[in-house]
């Protein structure tokens, strides 16, 4: 009982600053409306929805839903990167934006 609450704890205390940093990239999105929010925000909604995924699969493949080669060896793999790639782009974009407007 006791190693199913760590457990718990665990998982929630992993989710925590990746819902910090999609609430700042939504509130960002929402006050700005650019693309580089945009992306931000894509990129953080996907790493979170992989993360879940990732929570789930242990009872997926315990439930023989899922091969583990196939689903977690290269799908979510490349989509998490395709989330991170638009999160960095979106990232670097807002960087060089302000510091565009700080040397004008």
């Amino acid at each position: 009982m006791i190693s199913i609450i760590i457990e718990i704890i665990g998982k929630i205390i992993y989710f925590i600053p990746e819902l910090i940093v999609l609430g700042a990239v939504v509130y960002y999105l929402v006050n700005n409306e650019s693309i580089d929010g945009l992306l931000m925000t894509i990129g953080s909604a996907i790493s979170i929805l992989i993360m879940i995924f990732y929570s789930l699969l242990p009872l997926l493949f315990e439930y023989n839903f899922f091969d583990y080669n196939q689903i977690g060896g290269l799908i979510l793999k490349f989509i998490s990167f395709v989330g991170h790639i638009c999160f960095a782009i979106g990232l670097f974009m807002l960087i060089k934006k302000n510091v565009k407007k700080k040397s004008h």
